[in-house]
């Protein structure tokens, strides 16, 4: 992992599609490929807050297992993707399948998790590259390219395949969620609408891939404006969510179903929030670990993860109506020319799950939007690969 922690960082997102910026991932790592199977269908009951948790929570259990974040890791809604070196493999997929065991029990999902050897990709002449984004001093963003990032979820989503995680060898592993939280309210769009966006460009189409996704997003934010202007997250508009939605983090910490299980793991969070509204409304300078509590609000907006690169861009963005049609409309003239692909979904509102690093200051905040977010969103654009 100090592979990841000892890379330049990139400074501006629109420079991390540059190939220079990345370097290719060594051929002894793996590339692990988590999501929930049937999430669409658990989305249409009305789970999507379940899908979202259940897809984060597997970094949260690597990162206690090695008491670090600073590892390439990337949320795509109900899953995430993760590179490791192979000292860890081992153990890693012992942990990740005590995360599917406990997942099944909270939520009654079938986490799907495979590792595939980055040697597997390359004997087949897939590639694949990686880097990292400074988004605060907070949290280094993961950055992935490369046509090895597809295939490796094309296996694992082939029936029967040898690298699904179907077993762990040492029966007294156990994941550890400590540190996961998940206390706001879904956050309203300041501009009426939400939305989650993921554009593929179409490579045997576009010569110069890097300029074309800067290019596009010159075109996005000539359309939507400028980051502040589009960022879902908003000190000003995050509230804290009412009670009975933090059972979830109560049951992740307390790795138990029930209420009188989660009983005093609800009871603490519920002090720690009045504790936090009250410091949060006067401004009182108390600390926690590593973190100034007044500027919690702060803390979530500079390490938002709503905005990422995994070889798609894919983006969780506040938006008007009258906006999102003129950047659908933009979307489907690219369609039409052949050079993307592209799945949008629209919402009024945005979700956030926080990840925090308790042995540092590392944290992250998973951004997605609601009613299914980037996970609908995938569906379309995998319609729209399928009919070209």
């Amino acid at each position: 992992m100090n592979n990841f922690k000892n890379l330049k960082p990139i400074q501006v997102f629109n420079k991390v599609f540059k190939d220079e910026s990345l370097i290719p991932v060594p051929e002894s790592w793996y590339i692990i490929v988590t999501d929930i199977i049937g999430s669409t269908k658990a989305i249409e009951t009305g789970k999507y807050k379940e899908v979202n948790i259940s897809g984060g929570l597997a970094v949260m259990a690597v990162t206690n297992a090695f008491r670090d974040m600073e590892f390439p890791f990337v949320f795509g809604g109900d899953g995430v993707t993760i590179l490791i070196p192979p000292e860890i493999a081992s153990k890693v997929k012992d942990i990740l399948y005590d995360t599917k065991e406990k997942i099944k029990s909270f939520y009654g999902f079938d986490l799907r998790v495979g590792i595939v050897p980055i040697k597997d990709l390359y004997e087949v002449g897939e590639s694949i590259r990686y880097g990292k984004l400074k988004v605060s001093k907070y949290y280094d963003q993961a950055i992935l390219h490369g046509s090895g990032v597809d295939k490796a979820e094309e296996w694992v989503k082939t029936p029967n395949n040898k690298y699904l995680v179907i077993e762990k060898k040492d029966t007294e592993t156990e994941a550890d969620f400590t540190g996961f939280t998940c206390r706001w309210r879904d956050i309203r769009s300041s501009n009426g609408e939400t939305i989650a966006l993921i554009l593929k460009v179409r490579e045997n189409k576009v010569k110069n891939i890097a300029k074309y996704y800067e290019e596009t997003i010159f075109k996005i934010e000539s359309i939507i404006g400028r980051e502040e202007d589009y960022n879902p997250v908003k000190e000003e508009i995050l509230e804290m969510a009412p009670l009975k939605y933090v059972k979830n983090e109560a049951m992740a910490n307390s790795k138990r179903v029930g209420f009188f299980s989660n009983f005093l793991g609800i009871s603490r969070i519920a002090f720690e929030m009045l504790l936090t509204r009250l410091v949060m409304k006067f401004k009182l300078s108390i600390k926690y670990g590593y973190y100034d509590i007044k500027n919690l609000r702060n803390y979530n907006v500079i390490s938002s993860d709503y905005r990422k690169y995994d070889g798609t861009l894919k983006m969780i963005l506040s938006i008007s109506k009258e906006n999102r049609q003129k950047l659908e409309n933009l979307l489907e003239e690219e369609f039409q020319k052949g050079l993307i692909f592209y799945g949008l979904h629209v919402t009024n509102r945005a979700l956030m799950t926080c990840l925090l690093h308790q042995d540092s200051e590392r944290e992250v905040h998973f951004i997605d939007a609601a009613d299914g977010g980037y996970a609908l969103a995938a569906k379309k654009l995998k319609k729209q690969i399928r009919s070209n």
